[in-house]
Formats: structure tokens, sequence, C-alpha cells
């Protein structure tokens, strides 16, 4: 029977966020410009999610699962969760070089997963942004996910004649360089090259993935209750199973994607100032590895494919008493895969079609999010 796990929240978190909620006797009285003069701001957040899918496994994993099988496939203990996400952003904005606008931000934040202890882990950031002209800036940002699940995948020990399923996890550290610009009153632009890393540990190593991208984006305030944006980005990542032995897998792709979003400034209700937002974005991903699935099923699903990912967001978000700001919105993602249509043919002893495989690795998934935020 699986066991249902207590959810350790971060007690420093929760005392921040209560702090948040309690509003200081002399908050109503702090003027505008006391707050644009001030130097050291801390922000905090608060989001409850419900995910019906946490891991995007397929529908017919979800059945092995279901019927409590898949013979050690699986580490969770259920399918979906309620995820507690905590954040604190701690941060000086001011004058840097030459005078001219500066920021350095400290950020924090812990996902805690009600139902699913292996899945719980944390990030951390810093950003440094500088401009060294009139609306435009320089951006350093530096991250780390000290530990991350992936998923349980087959390992064969050393000497074994049989795989076993082990946990796979890898830590993760990030760079990304931004140059920002703006272009018009009512138009931005931006470009940043991303550089990240994820390290499995040794019994995976073959996944470990150096991965470089670029990102172009644009927002432009088209009136003033509508904000557009679009961005595209591009990314390289090699693994290390390229460099091994022929017998290892070879997880390494490149991909691109676009994103488009709106939201809306509604007029009405202006002490709540509520809005509307959406947005949509489109990944391609392209395997790159030319090891072809052999008749004992090595490489099984790399060859020659190519994932189609689809997420779509609304939401909507309002001010509320006490400098608190409140969000709810919606995510829907699926993948959807392409193999070539001589898979079947290469495998021994397989008998579904190169749709039926395909859909071993399609999913679908549905989140739900509440948010509290406050700046002090």
């Amino acid at each position: 029977m699986r066991r249902r796990a207590s959810l350790n929240i971060p007690v420093l978190f929760l005392v921040l966020f209560a702090l948040a909620l309690s509003p200081p006797a002399a908050a109503k009285k702090k003027s505008k410009k006391a707050k644009a003069q001030r130097h050291f701001v801390i922000d905090t957040d608060l989001s409850v999610t419900y995910d019906d899918n946490i891991l995007n496994y397929s529908d017919a994993d979800l059945d092995l699962f279901a019927n409590d099988l898949g013979g050690g496939k699986f580490a969770i203990q259920s399918k979906d969760d309620w995820i507690i996400v905590p954040e604190i952003r701690a941060g000086y904005q001011g004058l840097g070089l030459r005078g001219k606008a500066a920021s350095l931000i400290l950020g924090y934040r812990y996902y805690g997963y009600a139902n699913n202890d292996v899945r719980r882990y944390s990030r951390i950031w810093l950003v440094a942004r500088q401009y060294v002209v009139a609306g435009g800036y320089a951006q350093l940002s530096i991250g780390y996910i000290p530990s991350y699940y992936y998923r349980n995948l087959l390992f064969k020990p050393p000497g074994s004649t049989s795989s076993i399923f082990m946990e796979a996890k890898f830590s993760k550290p990030s760079l990304a360089v931004e140059f920002g610009y703006d272009i018009r009153q009512n138009l931005k632009g931006s470009a940043a090259y991303i550089y990240q890393h994820k390290s499995f540990q040794k019994e995976f190593e073959y996944r470990d993935l150096n991965t470089h991208g670029f990102d172009l984006e644009a927002i432009w305030r088209a009136a003033d209750i509508i904000k557009l944006w679009g961005a595209y980005g591009f990314e390289f990542a090699g693994a290390r199973g390229a460099d091994m032995a022929d017998t290892i897998q070879d997880v390494s792709y490149n991909a691109w994607d676009m994103t488009v979003g709106a939201r809306y400034y509604s007029k009405f209700l202006k002490s709540q100032a509520p809005e509307l937002v959406t947005s949509f974005k489109f990944r391609r991903i392209n395997y790159q590895t030319g090891r072809r699935p052999d008749l004992f099923r090595r490489h099984l699903f790399y060859y020659g494919r190519n994932d189609n990912n689809y997420d779509l967001k609304f939401g909507t978000a309002c001010r509320m008493p006490w400098e608190l700001r409140l969000e709810l919105g919606y995510e829907f993602a699926q993948k959807k895969a392409d193999l070539p249509d001589e898979y079947p043919s290469l495998v021994r002893n397989i008998p579904e079609t190169t749709a039926q495989l395909e859909s071993r690795l399609n999913y679908k998934s549905n989140s739900y999010t509440l948010r509290i935020s406050r700046q002090f």
C-alpha cells in the first residue's frame, strides 16, 4: 500500500509569509516617494498547485501505475499531487557603475510535494542587472538546483545479466547573460545566452547534458490596457553518452521554441487593478543520435525521434488589501512524439506499431495554481 507522506515546508518561509500577510501599522502612511527611495526590498510568494500528472507519464505508464505493475518503474506514491511553493527574493535596487541604475537579487524557492517526497527540491539563484545606457541594460543570472528527481530508469549492474529500475536524479547549475533595450517607449527587446549542465549519478552518467541556448524576446505595450509579447529560442544539448561506447544511449538533441502571450489590464475596479493573461508555447525537440535501435531494444525511442510540445496558460491577477497580490492560473501541457516508421522492424519481439510506440511517449497534464505575493 502506498503511504501518504507528511509535508514539511521550511519554517523560515512560513514565518516570512506570515509577516507579509500582517500589514505593518505604518504601511498606509508610506508615500510613493518613500517607496521609490527604498534600496533594499524583500519579495515573498506562496503558491499552491494541483498537478494531475506530476511526472508527465504517458497513459500506458499511468495504467501500469494504477494497477501496481511496472516492476519497480515507479518511485512516486501518486500520479497527481498538491505542490506548495514558498519563495523569497531579497535584493538591492539603486545606483551602480557610473551612477546608473542597478539591482542585485538573491532568490530561493522550495517545491514541497504533499504525497511524493522523492519529488521535493529547491532552487537558488542570483541576478545582477546594470544599466549601461538610457533604457539599455546588461544582466547576469546564476542558478543552481542541488538535486532533482527525474524518474526511475533501467540500469544493468556490472556482471549482471538483467536490468533493474533505479531512481535517476541530477543536479543543475545554470548561467545566463542577457542584454535588453527599450527600442521605443512602448517596445522592449532582449537577447540572452543560457548555459545549463545536468549531472546525473554515476549509473546514468551517459545522460549528463551540456546545453547552450539563445533567446530573443520582444514586449510591446500596444495600448494602456494591452501588453503583447513574443519570444523565440533555440538550444543545442550534447550528452556524455555520445562520446561513450556504441552500446550506450545518446540523448543529445537540438530544440527550438516560440512563445506568444498577451496581458489585459482592466479599467474596472481600479483599486483591485484586475488583469487577464494568456500565453502559448510550442517547442520542437529533434534527437540527434545516429545509433539505431537493435534487436535487443538498445537505444529505443531516440533514433530519428522528434517531439512536439505544447503549453497553454490562462490566468488572472488582482491587488488585495495590505499590498497583497492574488493570482489564479491554469496550465495545459502536451507532448506528441514522432518516430520513424521502421521502428517495429528494427526490434525483435515488439508487437506494437509505430503509432503505438509513440503513444508510450505522449502525455497530457493539467495544473491549477493559486499564488499570493507581497513586497515589503
